[in-house]
């Protein structure tokens, strides 16, 4: 009885495992940093960025709407360290492996990201598109 019972073990498991990954889809279309010196610049423009960015996302999960998740992460010098520095760690760990694929960004969290080495300055391969 126990091969019976050991195989029986591992249907449950995996039955269970299917069952609970089916149920445990991401409800995110598109998931969104938006990198800015303050929290208020995301405030105000986060319904105008929603709009506009739902116009080009896909239903990639498949429930019948497209659902946009925009992350704000403030990194200016006027706010709490801890929180900025926070802020800036969730920011590079999440670029490095991958979890968000597109970073919004105004002057001041473009400028950060081009001196942590993120992004590189196009403006000196393509000068005709920065004029």
């Amino acid at each position: 009885h126990k091969f019976h019972i050991i195989i029986g073990v591992v249907v449950v498991l995996f039955l269970a495992v299917m069952i609970y990954s089916s149920n445990m889809k991401d409800p995110s279309d598109m998931y969104i940093f938006f990198l800015t010196e303050s929290p208020e610049v995301y405030t105000e423009k986060e319904d105008t960025l929603t709009e506009i960015l739902t116009e080009y996302a896909k239903d990639k999960n498949g429930d019948g709407e497209i659902n946009i998740q925009i992350h704000n992460i403030y990194i200016g010098e006027e706010f709490d360290a801890a929180n900025v520095f926070k802020n800036k760690e969730f920011l590079m760990t999440s670029l490095r492996a991958g979890d968000c694929m597109l970073v919004i960004s105004e002057d001041y969290g473009a400028q950060f990201l081009l001196d942590g080495e993120v992004c590189s300055d196009l403006s000196k391969v393509f000068p005709e598109l920065f004029q």
